[in-house]
């Protein structure tokens, strides 16, 4: 287990208490900028004036299987890129979120 410390980042002009300085994993490894601001998008044509911020969590892992608590979420699973890259091919993957997630992911 690893300890986040607490950093504002400003992102579009916002302030956002986040998580993301360097971290160590369980092997020693250190993982800098561990949460990256990617941006934002719009969750609906409808909704102009709301925003999602978007975070991208780099090089996670499984620590503890997962104990679903909350109604409709009763699986978590990671993906290698290469699994979403056929996902997105197959045309599995289409949530707009992750799509541009996605994509914020592969411009780093």
């Amino acid at each position: 287990m690893f300890k986040l410390n607490k950093r504002t980042s400003i992102c579009d002009h916002k302030l956002f208490d986040v998580f993301f300085d360097d971290v160590e994993t369980n092997n020693g490894e250190s993982i800098p900028d561990f949460l990256v601001v990617a941006g934002f998008t719009t969750p609906d044509s409808g909704m102009l004036s709301a925003k999602i911020a978007l975070f991208i969590a780099k090089d996670c892992s499984e620590l503890q299987k997962y104990k679903p608590t909350e109604m409709g979420h009763s699986d978590f699973r990671f993906f290698d890129i290469s699994e979403v890259d056929a996902l997105i091919k197959n045309r599995e993957l289409i949530d707009a979120t992750t799509l541009i997630n996605y994509y914020y992911y592969k411009l780093l």
